[in-house]
C-alpha cells in the first residue's frame, strides 16, 4: 500500500470516528453515567476491577465528553451505590460495588456471548398467572430483566441455558419448562422480532461498518482512538442488545439482523482489540502503576 493510501486510510477511520462520537452527543441529553458503566464492564473489570478518574477522563475526554460532567457522574455514581471511590494523595480510584459487580458480569454474558451454533430452538417457557395486580407486576419485570419475551397472557420464552430463573419466581408462582420446540410458527416468530428493534440493529450495522471497512482496508487508529471506538461500538451494542430479548435464531423473523448486528460488533472489536489494550496497559490507571493484564476470559469474548 502506497503511503499516501495509508495515510487517506487513517483519515478515513479517524473521520468516521468523529462521526460516531457526533452520533453519540446527538439526540437525547448524553447519559455520561452509562458511557462509564461501560467502560467499567468492558475494561475495567477485566483488569482488576479498579481504575484512575485519570484514565477514565482520557477516554471521555476524546469522546468530547466535559471534565466536569464526567465528574457530576462519578458523583451520581457514587450517590446510588453504583461505584465506590477511594483516594490515594490527590488521586482518586473508583471501582464497581459488589451488586453493580454481579449486575454487570451478567449483562456481559449476554454483550460477549458468541453467535449461537445452530438455529435449534431449545428454549425455557415460564407461565405466570395472566391478570393484574402488583405480584404479577413484579415477575413480569424480573421475567423481562434477564432475557424472556412475553408471548401472550402470562406466557414468556428466552432461550435455554441461560441465568437461572429470578428468585422473584417460585415454583409455586410460576410453572418453568425447559423445552426442545420442533417448530416456531411464522406468526410467533413476527410477534417476537418487533420492527423498533429491528430498526436500532441496523442503524448499528449502518454506524459502525464505515469504520469496519475502513481497518479491513489497512486504516489505523491510534491505542487512545482504538480505545475511544471500542468504547463506542459496546456502549451501543450493550444499550441495542440489552432491550432485546434473549431468544434463538428461530424464533425470529427471515432475514433478522440482530444476527449480522453481533458478527459486525465481533469483527470490529477483534481489530479494535490490539491497540485499545495497548492504550490500558500504558494509561497508569492503576493504584501502583499500570492496570493488571486483561482476564483470559475477556480475551476469548465473542468465541474468539
Amino acid at each position: 500500500m502506497s503511503k499516501r493510501l495509508s495515510s487517506a486510510g487513517n483519515d478515513d477511520a479517524e473521520q468516521v470516528l468523529e462521526r460516531l462520537a457526533d452520533r453519540l452527543h446527538a439526540g437525547d441529553r448524553l447519559r455520561v453515567w452509562s458511557i462509564i458503566i461501560t467502560v467499567f464492564g468492558d475494561a475495567v473489570v477485566p483488569r482488576g476491577g479498579t481504575v484512575a478518574l485519570t484514565a477514565l477522563q482520557a477516554i471521555t475526554a476524546r469522546l468530547r465528553i466535559e471534565p466536569g460532567a464526567v465528574r457530576a457522574a462519578m458523583s451520581r455514581l457514587v450517590r446510588d451505590g453504583w461505584i465506590t471511590r477511594r483516594k490515594v494523595g490527590r488521586r482518586s480510584f473508583y471501582q464497581l460495588t459488589p451488586e453493580s459487580l454481579e449486575e454487570v458480569v451478567a449483562a456481559s454474558r449476554r454483550i460477549y456471548a458468541p453467535e449461537a451454533a445452530s438455529e435449534a430452538a431449545r428454549v425455557t417457557l415460564a407461565v405466570i398467572e395472566n391478570g393484574a395486580n402488583e405480584r404479577r407486576d413484579r415477575q413480569h419485570e424480573a421475567l423481562m430483566r434477564v432475557g424472556f419475551a412475553r408471548v401472550d397472557g402470562g406466557t414468556y420464552v428466552r432461550a435455554w441455558g441461560k441465568d437461572a430463573v429470578p428468585p422473584d419466581l417460585s415454583t409455586a408462582d410460576a410453572l418453568i419448562l425447559d423445552t426442545a420446540v420442533p417448530g416456531v410458527p411464522m406468526w410467533l416468530r413476527d410477534t417476537l422480532s418487533p420492527p423498533d428493534t429491528a430498526r436500532a440493529y441496523e442503524a448499528l450495522i449502518d454506524a459502525y461498518t464505515p469504520l469496519d471497512e475502513a481497518l479491513a482496508a489497512g486504516a489505523a487508529l491510534s491505542p487512545l482512538d482504538a480505545m475511544a471506538a471500542r468504547t463506542l461500538l459496546i456502549h451501543d451494542w450493550r444499550r441495542t442488545l440489552l432491550r432485546d430479548h434473549d431468544l434463538p435464531a428461530g424464533f425470529r423473523a427471515e432475514n433478522w439482523p440482530g444476527a449480522r448486528a453481533r458478527r459486525l460488533v465481533r469483527e470490529l472489536y477483534e481489530r479494535l482489540w490490539p491497540l485499545s489494550e495497548r492504550w490500558l496497559d500504558g494509561c497508569d490507571g492503576g493504584g501502583d502503576g499500570p492496570l493488571p493484564p486483561a482476564s483470559a476470559s475477556a480475551r476469548t469474548r465473542f468465541g474468539a
